[in-house]
């Protein structure tokens, strides 16, 4: 998954992105709650064919590298 397929998922879960997206950005930061991220969650597992764990406290970057690498 890239950087600009996740902001992607964002827009579809009705993530306001105000700004540049990056791999520094925290993602409670965005104005998620923790029923966005378990929604966002749901389709990062999806996308990425195993289970993930995801937090407010998670950067972008730890994201995409848990869908990409598994981990």
């Amino acid at each position: 998954m890239t950087l600009d397929e996740l902001k992607e998922l964002l827009q579809k879960n009705k993530v306001l992105l105000e700004g540049e997206l990056d791999p520094d950005t925290v993602i409670g930061t965005l104005g998620m709650d923790s029923f966005d991220v378990m929604m966002l969650t749901f389709d990062l597992e999806s996308a990425a064919g195993h289970e993930l764990k995801l937090t407010l406290s998670d950067r972008v970057g730890d994201i995409l590298r848990a869908v990409n690498d598994g981990n």
